[in-house]
């Protein structure tokens, strides 16, 4: 049955909150598939410490402001008959190398030990992953929850290792080696996917004979693993290759480099696993068991990720990757005319600092010179790395606690509860003092921070005093700040109002290497501390839903990440573009409509009854006699109210 009342309720929502997207005051975006076209190209790789590959980027030439970038001469001789892709998966590969540079063309088809090593690590490439083979108007192509790993398979395709099928029921992936022309059946044993938490990926497979003796021998059962280099580098296994601090040290560089031009990186590892039927029997146990189940999904200790970190250790170094993620069409214009209309802009994003730099200053969201750049990240404060997540979470912990109590105390009785309110807040002041020393007398530095956060305060006080501050960015003193994952939880926990203050005060703010459930805490950090404001979270996949539940208005892209964001979005557009025109031509135009229909209803109401009470007092003497028939009254709604709406 057709629900009359649920469906006007519904449309009673959604004109609040057109109405409140003429009102928005805050963007939250996610960066990835929000500004970024979402359209990934393999660009380069290292491997062995060696770098392959060269070429800008079109966000490092837009940060740049120049037309071309560094002309390094191109290879001209040929390339091999294997260094190609099917026409669905070219456009994912733009892998350029250079005429006196090394060529990673030229060593795969070779037979010595770092040949194989440079096989096996496009075999990596060619299995770690959660790709499905579809067709798709009559031809086939890659469909995947990333767009990330379309460029992953392209590349191991480019590279001579291409994915042929992917069969579910038996769990194996086909894989074609063009170099040498063999077809190999890859058995997937266990794979455990992606999670914030954990930033990697891991697949544990069998390879086939052939295939182990084209990666230089060893073990059949090996497990491949691919991930962020904060989390990947601290896993490899004692006096492997490339293990040393200064083989680290150097690829660490390199992938700050590679960063700084916008470039997307992912380290690759791997580990041959001799004792593969006893651990898969306890994890079979542990897979399986109800309760490990449910602990794994709270984030409580549990066998499950006991025995994944068992298996994700000790692990030796095989490269890292490069991939580009261009801009959406119009994506700065869009950006410049919110800021022209006094929005401010949040990028939140998962990448490293030099990379969300780069965006942020190629989209306009920070200025490329003229504001005062407040940043608070490990490279500009490295005590903030020295924290632990552990004891930045017990210390979060306690003071949700305390701050449970005090708004409690605050939600009691004005006239009776004064004194419990008062000793609330200075239960809330005493234990937040204590945290700070407790932190300080470990990390003697943290004052720093919260030095720079009251001097960045101190001196928006000041412009704005002097009437100089400008949040459009179109003159005047504009203030921008930058946070990392580190920052945001010290701060968040132990400088909270003021990170508030300042990050509101700010004309844009980026935070890098922020995790989901840390997306949301950052808009729940303005909603609750800036009054007034108006939130608006836009994102594009699963990670950015808990960031789009929290907004007072949510925005879901329909992108290549699954429609988890849609599905728990107010509002669903296409690109960011069309959030130009969602925010200031619909919101506004509600806006303005919603006003003129509030005046409205009151002069038609006034209107009516006015002539009722004067008939009352002056002619019926206060007799209850009736001035206008029922069905007059009937139809001078109906007329009044839907004719000159309709009009």
């Amino acid at each position: 049955m057709y629900d009359h009342e649920q469906d006007a309720l519904c449309q009673v929502r959604q004109m609040s909150l057109l109405d409140e997207l003429g009102q928005v005051t805050h963007i939250f975006s996610d960066k990835t598939g929000t500004l970024t076209s979402n359209h990934m190209e393999f660009r380069r790789c290292i491997i062995d410490g060696i770098p392959y590959g060269v070429g800008d980027t079109a966000i490092s030439r837009a940060v740049s402001g120049e037309a071309g970038g560094t002309v390094v001469p191109r290879r001209s001789r040929p390339t091999p008959a294997f260094a190609c892709c099917k026409p669905s998966t070219a456009t994912y590969v733009n892998y350029e190398e250079s005429e006196q540079g090394v060529s990673l063309l030229d060593e795969l088809p070779g037979r010595d030990e770092g040949a194989a090593r440079r096989r096996e690590f496009m075999v990596n490439l060619a299995v770690n992953h959660s790709v499905l083979l579809e067709m798709v108007n009559g031809r086939e192509e890659l469909c995947a929850s990333s767009p990330d790993e379309q460029a992953f398979v392209a590349g191991a395709e480019f590279f001579g290792f291409e994915l042929v099928q992917r069969n579910s029921e038996k769990a194996t992936l086909t894989i074609r080696d063009k170099i040498s022309g063999a077809m190999h059946i890859v058995e997937l044993l266990v794979a455990f996917p992606y999670e914030s938490s954990r930033k990697r990926m891991s697949v544990l497979v069998r390879l086939p004979p052939a295939l182990v003796e084209s990666c230089g021998g060893g073990s059949a059962v090996r497990l491949y693993s691919k991930g962020a280099d904060s989390v990947m580098l601290s896993v490899l296994a004692a006096n492997s290759r490339g293990s040393d601090g200064p083989s680290v040290t150097e690829l660490q560089k390199l992938l700050c480099d590679w960063a700084d031009i916008a470039l997307r990186t992912l380290v690759f590892c791997k580990r041959e696993v001799d004792h593969f039927d006893e651990w898969y029997a306890r994890w079979a146990v542990a897979s399986n068991s109800v309760e490990q189940i449910r602990k794994h999904k709270l984030g409580e200790p549990n066998a499950i990720s006991q025995l994944q970190a068992e298996l994700e250790s000790q692990m030796e170094l095989q490269g890292a990757t490069a991939i580009e993620d261009k801009l959406q069409d119009g994506v700065p214009e869009v950006l410049a005319d919110l800021r022209t209309a006094g929005i401010k802009v949040w990028m939140l994003t998962g990448d490293k600092i030099g990379t969300a730099k780069n965006i942020a200053t190629a989209c306009n969201i920070l200025p490329r010179a003229g504001a005062r750049v407040l940043e608070l990240t490990t490279e500009s404060h490295p005590v903030l790395n020295e924290l632990k997540t552990s004891e930045l979470l017990k210390a979060q912990l306690v003071m949700a606690a305390v701050e449970a109590e005090r708004d409690a105390a605050a939600q009691a009785d004005w006239g009776r509860a004064t004194h419990r309110r008062q000793a609330a807040e200075a239960a809330h002041e005493e234990e937040l003092l204590n945290q700070i020393k407790r932190f300080d007398r470990e990390h003697a530095e943290l004052v720093s921070v919260r030095s720079d956060l009251e001097k960045q305060w101190a001196a928006m006080a000041t412009v704005q005093a002097s009437g100089a501050m400008h949040s459009t960015g179109t003159g005047g003193t504009t203030f921008c700040m930058v946070l990392d994952e580190k920052a945001i939880e010290y701060c968040g926990v132990l400088c909270k109002s003021l990170l508030a203050a300042v990050g509101s005060g700010c004309h844009s703010v980026v935070a890098c290497r922020a995790r989901k459930d840390q997306k949301a805490q950052l808009l729940n950090l303005v909603k609750e501390n800036v009054k007034k404001s108006c939130c608006l979270a836009i994102g594009d996949g699963a990670n950015d839903v808990a960031m789009i539940k929290a907004g007072h208005i949510g925005v879901g892209i329909i992108g290549k990440e699954g429609m988890q964001a849609v599905n728990n979005s107010d509002f669903a557009i296409g690109q960011f573009r069309f959030l130009r025109q969602l925010l200031l031509v619909h919101g506004r135009m509600s806006y303005q409509r919603m006003s003129i229909f509030c005046y409205y209803m009151f002069y038609k109401n006034i209107a009516n009854v006015l002539a009722m009470y004067l008939y009352t007092v002056f002619f019926a003497l206060a007799s209850g006699e009736r001035l206008y028939l029922a069905i007059y009254i009937e139809l001078y709604n109906i007329v009044y109210t839907s004719i000159p709406i309709i009009m």
